[in-house]
């Protein structure tokens, strides 16, 4: 039974509708959970170490899901998947909110993070197919608002749920919400497959589900400072584990390039458009991460703000990005994508090089005008890049381009975070706090982290110059 046509501009919006509201409960779950980390550990009375898989084991279980979810959905319909990873996301927030141990909490976290996976790729790809190239900036814009606000949101909310309720709050706040968007799901959407989708590619599957999780791990465990052998970037495992990923991904693209029907259609490469966003996405995506990691890094341990207070510095960020992001779709109808993208890189690269410069001294106006140009940045440049990269590319294309375009900005995300990770690990030795070690040689790793952040971005900024510009 549906209630609305499915050529309807109700339907087109009421779907986006549902794609914002799952995108942000998927984007709000990695945010949020950062803030219970501290709680765990006494709650649980567990290592660091253990309690940091809360967020890498959903970070790996993800990444095999964003770039795989647009196959299956093409094949099974985009419906069905959609609403497996709803209810995988659903179920997952509901056993974590109710585990009374840490083995089991990283258990469901993984659960957790398959529905994600799928949530967060087919909500790209369900927008890219319904909106035609007038409307799908636009389209896109508003989506950006549900991640933007999730990750405003995510430090600030996290700390007064924490507050008052306790961590188990964390994952209930998913539970009713999910359930809601089930239901609207099952009832408006109707059912897409695409035709002339081969059969399952089970050894690609299993070459992309493994080596982008082992990147992920690798990753995480060679910026991680310890005595364990298995740690640190000297360790054979951590040397392995990055060897035996790039070489599992080697192989999945001669794989793919000779299967009759591939998990990714790689041949959206062959486009020089995509692949210039892609590389501009990457940088990017290490830009903003890598910002996301340093800058409550900075503000607690430098300028000694609490948790409650880095929240709040967050959410006049998601704001601006939030109506900047909508905005640019509609400005890029007259001066093209790429005239804002240029713009919001630069603005964004300004940020993270005035960053370096911030010190006891400085002004707490100049600090926050200086952290408020993230959100101008992000809100002009992110959603005309996503649209542009795809605006090349058939329908059927756009699904695999939509996979693929998550997975890169998660990696890049990862990589970020372990490269400023080990620097700011290198500045004290070992897994003691911050405060322990001198403060000009913390201070010190957190501008060269900045520094090497906004070389990327700008690497990404140079990227986009090549990019053909589409006015319509």
């Amino acid at each position: 039974m549906h209630f609305f046509n499915a050529n309807s501009a109700a339907y087109k919006w009421l779907l986006l509708c549902l794609m914002m509201i799952s995108t942000a409960m998927a984007v709000l779950d990695t945010t949020i959970v950062n803030s219970v980390i501290p709680s765990l550990l006494h709650d649980f009375d567990e290592t660091l170490s253990k309690v940091e898989w809360i967020v890498t084991g959903y970070l790996i279980s993800m990444c095999v899901m964003l770039p795989t979810a647009g196959w299956m959905a093409q094949k099974w319909g985009y419906k069905r998947i959609y609403l497996i990873g709803m209810f995988l996301f659903t179920v997952g927030s509901t056993l974590c909110a109710l585990s009374k141990d840490m083995n089991s909490l990283i258990l469901f976290r993984i659960i957790e993070g398959f529905g994600s996976g799928i949530v967060q790729s087919l909500g790209m790809a369900v927008i890219i197919r319904h909106f035609d190239s007038k409307m799908r900036t636009i389209a896109l814009g508003l989506w950006g608002v549900a991640s933007a606000a999730a990750i405003s949101m995510g430090p600030y909310l996290g700390g007064l749920l924490l507050k008052d309720y306790g961590w188990n709050a964390l994952f209930w706040v998913n539970v009713p919400i999910g359930v809601l968007n089930i239901c609207a799901t099952y009832y408006i959407m109707r059912e897409v497959k695409d035709n002339g989708i081969g059969r399952f590619d089970l050894f690609g599957f299993s070459l992309i589900g493994l080596s982008a999780p082992l990147l992920v791990v690798s990753l995480a465990m060679g910026a991680t400072q310890s005595n364990s052998a298995i740690s640190g970037w000297h360790s054979p495992y951590v040397l392995g584990g990055l060897v035996l990923s790039l070489l599992m991904l080697a192989v999945f693209i001669v794989h793919t390039k000779r299967s009759s029907s591939p998990i990714i259609d790689l041949s959206i490469f062959s486009k020089r458009t995509f692949t210039l966003s892609i590389i501009a996405l990457t940088c990017f995506g290490i830009g903003i991460f890598g910002g996301n990691y340093l800058l409550p890094l900075y503000l607690e341990h430098s300028l000694s703000y609490s948790a409650l207070s880095v929240g709040s510095v967050y959410l006049p960020i998601g704001i601006i990005q939030g109506t900047l992001a909508p905005l640019s779709g509609v400005l890029s109808r007259w001066t093209g994508e790429k005239a804002l993208i240029i713009s919001g890189l630069i603005i964004f690269t300004s940020y993270l090089s005035l960053s370096i410069f911030f010190n006891s001294t400085t002004p707490v106006w100049l600090i926050n005008s200086t952290i408020y140009l993230r959100g101008i940045g992000m809100g002009l440049a992110f959603t005309p890049l996503n649209a542009l990269g795809v605006s090349e590319l058939t329908k059927m294309q756009m699904t695999s381009a939509s996979g693929v375009a998550n997975t890169v900005k998660q990696l890049s995300g990862s990589v970020g975070i372990a490269i400023f990770t080990a620097i700011i690990a290198s500045s004290y030795g070992n897994d003691t706090l911050p405060h322990s070690i001198a403060e000009s040689h913390y201070n010190k790793a957190i501008d060269l982290s900045f520094a090497i952040a906004a070389i990327f971005s700008f690497i990404g900024l140079v990227a986009v110059l090549f990019l053909h510009r589409r006015k319509e």
